[in-house]
């Protein structure tokens, strides 16, 4: 009961930061720069803007901010070659496999 659950609220929530790091911000940088470089960038401010999470909130700090920045440069590249749903769904599943204990 608490899987199904889980998936909902790790693929809900993480598609409202897929819209905005790369549904807003990617296609944003794509306009002024080459869809790698906007696609490089979103994943690592999509990093940056998780400083307080790694610092304050767990006690993982510069691992999660490694972590994040991986994942956050994977979406970006699903992104730039799938779309927006794809890339959420990708972020959704990392989260879910990691908050679950499957990965």
């Amino acid at each position: 009961m608490l899987l199904p659950a889980l998936l909902y609220m790790a693929l809900a929530g993480n598609f409202l930061e897929e819209l905005l790091f790369r549904g807003f911000l990617q296609s944003k940088l794509q306009k002024q720069t080459s869809p790698t470089r906007a696609a490089l960038l979103s994943g690592l401010l999509f990093a940056v803007a998780h400083v307080f999470l790694a610092s304050t909130v767990t006690n993982v700090g510069v691992l999660l901010l490694v972590f994040v920045a991986i994942e956050g440069i994977v979406c970006a590249f699903v992104y730039k070659r799938y779309g927006l749903i794809s890339a959420a769904i990708t972020h959704g599943i990392a989260i879910f496999m990691l908050a679950s204990g499957i990965f």
